[in-house]
């Protein structure tokens, strides 16, 4: 193993805590399917806009009662990273988010990048972690 996949195998650092998201609708309905990703990860519009695509959320049809996804909608918006007034929410996430652009992605943030592209892809599919969306495989 080099010496960067070793430290990022081995690596709990992170300025978010994969699992601070306690909110119980997000928690039971969005952690059915995959890690339940901290709101501070993407601003508002980017939160609005996967949320009200759930009948085609990447590829999946993950289309949910309104009130849950209202409430996981409300949860998101108001702790995204652009927020700023929540324990949620972290600046440093938006830094060099153009005010225009809506990431769909983690994997399409600046900080995303300015943290990961130091290692080869290979770090983010071997079999422990399998794909880059798999954040708690590393920072978890």
């Amino acid at each position: 193993m080099s010496l960067a996949v070793a430290f990022l195998a081995g690596t709990a650092q992170s300025a978010v805590n994969f699992h601070s998201v306690r909110e119980p609708v997000v928690v039971k309905e969005c952690g059915a399917c995959h890690m339940v990703y901290p709101p501070a990860l993407l601003p508002a519009r980017s939160w609005a806009k996967i949320i009200s695509e759930l009948g085609h959320h990447f590829g999946d049809d993950a289309a949910l009662p309104e009130t849950a996804r209202a409430r996981i909608l409300d949860f998101y918006t108001q702790n995204a990273g652009d927020a700023g007034h929540s324990g949620y929410t972290d600046a440093g996430f938006m830094r060099g988010v153009t005010a225009g652009v809506t990431p769909e992605h983690i994997t399409d943030m600046p900080f995303w990048h300015s943290i990961h592209d130091r290692y080869p892809l290979a770090a983010f599919t071997r079999p422990q972690v399998k794909r880059i969306s798999n954040c708690i495989a590393c920072h978890g």
